[in-house]
């Protein structure tokens, strides 16, 4: 094994393409060949003269810059440096953030850089496809070139144009961004050269595996028609699914592939580079502020928000400098490091433990000592193990080296049968205690007349369901119920049962007065089989002790879907909203359906068989059931009657909220003043899917240019967070015009209501905006599609004002109304407050009856 140059880090597969052993050398007796889908280094050994300096530069061979392997226990504190802070965020630039990976913020950031003037360029990398070139971070001022750059490009990068460029003109203020491997081989080879690295500012990005150019001819040969090649590939994209996106690939032929984001995730381990096996800087430790996807349990958002990690004293002053351009929260380093998994990257600590022991270097400084037998002669069980599951990685690895696309293929096929087995096995355990239940229900009802069986043992639980804490409607309505039951029976706990909202962080789930637990589907079957003998082997799947205690100690179950029962939402979403009820008898847990949207059940036969008797079976169970429309209780009224009611929505006839029922101590609603005079827009992504981006511009031109000119101040408000690119779109066709403002910003319902109510009357599309200007007496002019929308503007003698988004909408006839409303919205004030006032006369939470 060569000692004396990179043919040992190339000898050991340790090289990361990134050319600095080619300028390093004071011979230029290294350059570099195309081999195993990367560029290595290949050296002149009649003209190499064995200083060294390539080996001490070579980012690759530096496999453990903490110097950790000896460590006994390794922590995720270890994995990483320290940070000063850290943050979850995205940009506010909604174009940047669309065509960005994750939230934009390192491209908003060297945009905004390079327009001030405050860097002198930007080392970016332009990798459309692979034409068996390097690919190497290219310097530009130019913000096109910049934003064409954006989106993540898991490919080996070479840093030679960046070392060049800094050798020439080491006084100018440059932008880097880079991955782990390729800020480290930057920063030695400065140190290595007595090089000042004081005008450079290092963005660095988060970095799992960096994968081989062989998996570009991967998904080339596997997607591409006869006398196709590809000309562009994108490893992510946003485009129809949102974040975390998918793969585009571009054909010459004009024709786009979309490809699913697992198929390459199952490939990773074929063609990451062997490097990455002994790599365990994730989170890109030496940069002044390291960017990544936030998948913080809660906080993900279709589209695209970043971890941010900062660094260092230069990379406080940026990020304090431009926050302007983000909306940033601050995050604890703990959730970031959880949510990135680094403590998986221990498993790499003792793949670099295994390879010193075989090679006997010191990677810390890459000096080569004479092997000893010392360390051979005794292994544990524990590192024959590590030393089999390395041998296995690295075998795969070799497949994607020498692109053996049989063995891939195959492997593949395997895997995935065998898990399409451990899948079925599994739901056919828990579809025979969901069928074993429901059998023995179909038997009591025919041996014996049909009863609830309560308890009266007081407990001391009331459970949530349906509800959650994303959506701005159904927040709202969890808010209501816990507040109404906390005023009714303050002794009670009352628990939200919500999967995505028991992901969410610590803190923030700390901040409500009320707790949280998970609701899965595989939670509800398995709560059916506590006492049941049917095997369930995966673990992932069992009943939380806190769950199943809740359940025993609960007086009610109170259901809030907004609107979940019925056949628009298909047959899975239909039959976990009936399991519910299930549960609640097996438990012998008082039901109360409150208000909400039930029905059409139009489903495919085959459904049908299924669930018409199972809500038969079943829908006679709770207590109450509130439809909250006419329509609804027309659907329901085929499998149940005695306990069906109506009522309106309970956000609606909701008078006012006791703060500290919902948050815990300390917590405070933001206050946003709005201007006097003003009117605001409430757009719904899905009103946009329904008419189209253009008609919708027109609609809201329209809108936007009358109320301009009546000297209304126009705010654009998004009532859910997936409705901010519409809003900002609607505020870009209106730049510098003071008069129309957007709110960007994510607040919670109670916020949100406490803006709606300083509007004269608003432009409304999302139901529960609705529901929060009536309740305050704002009228509203309303572009909807469902009959929820139609039968709430019935109710408050506002029909005028509705727009049927199904349908061609009379543009006149909504000019019309905009110029009424306009003369007219204090008189639709006063009305709509006299006929609140009659409704709540009727509060479905007065209805209960506890122990």
């Amino acid at each position: 094994m060569n000692k004396s140059n990179v043919m040992l880090t190339r000898e050991l597969n340790l090289c990361v393409s990134c050319e600095i052993c080619v300028i390093s050398c004071p011979k230029k007796c290294i350059d570099i060949e195309y081999k195993f889908g990367q560029f290595l280094p290949k050296v002149n050994s009649s003209v190499c003269i064995k200083c060294g300096v390539c080996l001490n530069s070579c980012p690759g061979i530096d496999i453990d810059p903490l110097n950790i392997r000896n460590q006994t226990a390794i922590t995720e504190e270890m994995l990483d440096v320290e940070p000063i802070e850290s943050y979850t965020g995205y940009t506010n630039n909604l174009n940047i953030r669309q065509i960005c990976t994750s939230g934009g913020l390192i491209t908003s950031l060297a945009v905004e850089l390079i327009r001030k003037k405050e860097f002198d360029g930007v080392f970016v990398l332009k990798f459309h496809s692979f034409r068996g070139e390097s690919a190497r971070l290219m310097l530009t001022d130019q913000i096109d070139e910049i934003l064409n750059s954006s989106k993540s490009k898991y490919i080996p990068v070479s840093v030679y144009n960046v070392i060049m460029e800094l050798k020439k003109r080491s006084n100018e203020k440059y932008v880097i961004i880079g991955t782990p491997c390729q800020i480290s081989g930057i920063k030695k080879y400065l140190k290595t050269s007595s090089l000042n690295e004081n005008n450079l500012l290092f963005l660095g990005l988060f970095c799992d595996k960096t994968l081989n150019f062989n998996i570009v001819k991967y998904f080339e040969e596997r997607y591409r028609k006869s006398n196709e090649s590809m000309n562009k590939f994108e490893f992510r994209t946003k485009e129809k699914y949102g974040w975390p996106g998918n793969l585009k690939l571009y054909f010459d032929s004009g024709r786009e592939v979309l490809v699913d984001r697992n198929e390459r995730m199952r490939l990773k381990s074929f063609f990451q580079l062997n490097r990455c096996l002994f790599c365990y800087d994730k989170l890109n430790m030496f940069a002044d502020i390291s960017f990544g996807d936030c998948y913080i349990k809660g906080k993900e958002d279709l589209n695209g928000k970043s971890s941010i990690v900062v660094r260092t004293k230069e990379g406080s002053e940026i990020l304090g400098k431009y926050s302007y351009l983000f909306n940033l929260e601050k995050e604890k380093i703990e959730e970031i490091r959880k949510s990135q998994n680094i403590i998986d990257k221990a498993e790499n600590i003792e793949n670099i433990k295994i390879l010193s022991l075989k090679d006997n270097i010191s990677f810390k400084s890459a000096i080569i000592s004479e092997r000893s037998n010392t360390n051979n002669k005794i292994e544990s069980s524990k590192l024959r193990l590590s030393k089999q599951r390395l041998a296995r990685l690295q075998r795969h690895i070799k497949w994607g080296m020498n692109y053996n696309k049989s063995r891939i293929k195959s492997y593949l096929f395997i895997y995935k049968t065998y898990n399409i087995g451990k899948k079925m096995k599994k739901a056919i355990s828990l579809s025979t205690v969901l069928g074993l239940t429901v059998v023995r229900d179909i038997l009591e009802s025919i041996l014996k007349k049909r009863s609830r069986n309560f308890k009266d043992i007081p407990k001391k639980n009331v459970i949530i369901v349906g509800g959650e804490l994303f959506n701005k409607g159904a927040q709202a309505m969890t808010f209501t119920t816990v507040d109404q039951i906390r005023r009714r029976f303050p002794d009670k706990n009352i628990y939200l049962f919500s999967t995505p909202d028991f992901h969410r962080s610590k803190n923030e789930k700390e901040i409500y007065n009320f707790k949280i637990l998970p609701w899965s589907m595989s939670i509800k079957l398995e709560s059916l089989n506590s006492d049941s003998k049917i095997p369930i082997k995966n673990n992932s799947s069992k009943i939380p002790d806190e769950v199943s205690n809740t359940l025993i100690n609960s007086d009610m179950i109170i259901d809030i879907s907004g609107y979940a029962l019925s056949s628009q939402w298909g047959f899975f979403v239909s039959l976990s909203y009936l399991t519910n009820l299930i549960v609640a008898k097996k438990y012998s847990i008082p039901y109360y359906i409150f208000p909400q949207s039930l029905g059409p059940f139009d489903y495919s036969l085959k459904q049908k068989i299924i669930l018409y008797p199972l809500m038969k079976l079943y829908l006679w169970y709770p207590i109450k059931i509130y439809a909250r429309e006419n329509e609804g209780l027309k659907y329901m009224q085929y499998f149940t009657k005695r306990n069906l009611d109506i009522s309106k929505d309970i956000v609606l006839l909701n008078n006012g909220y006791n703060l500290p029922n919902i948050y815990n101590e300390n917590f405070a609603l933001r206050d946003v003043k709005i201007e006097p005079n003003s009117v605001g827009i409430i757009p719904n992504i899905r009103v946009v899917e329904r008419l189209g981006l253009q008609k919708i511009n027109q609609l809201y031109t329209l809108i936007i240019n009358k109320l301009i000119n009546q000297g209304k101040t126009v705010y654009l408000l998004r009532h859910s967070a997936e409705d901010l690119e519409i809003s900002q779109k609607l505020k870009d066709l209106y730049p510098d015009d003071k008069q129309v403002k957007l709110i960007s910003d994510d607040f919670n319902a109670l916020e949100l209501e406490n803006i709606i109510k300083q509007f004269d009357f608003i432009i409304a599309s999302r139901f529960h905006s609705i529901v929060h200007s009536y309740k305050n007496g704002i009228p509203a002019i309303v572009i909807g599609w469902a009959t929820k929308y139609f039968e709430l503007l019935e109710s408050f003698d506002q029909i005028d004002y509705f727009f049927d988004g199904r349908y061609e909408i009379d543009v006149n006839k909504l000019e019309s109304d905009l110029e009424k409303m306009l003369c007219c919205y204090e008189l639709e004030s006063e009305k709509i407050i006299i006929i609140l006032s009659m409704l709540n006369s009727k509060n479905v939470f007065d209805e209960i009856v506890i122990n």
